[in-house]
């Protein structure tokens, strides 16, 4: 993990309406006591502008991004949250 990606906080981009999207972004903002993470609805502008998908392809999965890797999608974006952790 690079300096930057310890600086900057991995965004989280869920559907907050799924309770499994949302139990697992509760549970793993819970966890994070450095400020690693930021949690943000699919569907805020931020979510479309950084990863270019709409609020539709957005909703369909659980959605990261940070500024190393870009966007991350599905069991990837799972798994950089947990990495954060």
């Amino acid at each position: 993990m690079s300096d930057a990606s310890r600086r900057d906080p991995l965004d989280v981009y869920f559907d907050a309406s799924c309770g499994l999207c949302s139990g697992f972004t509760a549970w793993a903002i819970e966890q994070d006591r450095d400020g690693r993470l930021r949690a943000l609805p699919a569907t805020s502008p931020l979510a479309a502008e950084r990863t270019g998908r709409s609020s539709a392809q957005l909703l369909e999965t659980l959605h990261a991004w940070d500024a190393e890797r870009g966007v991350l999608s599905g069991i990837p974006a799972v798994a950089a949250v947990l990495e954060r952790l």
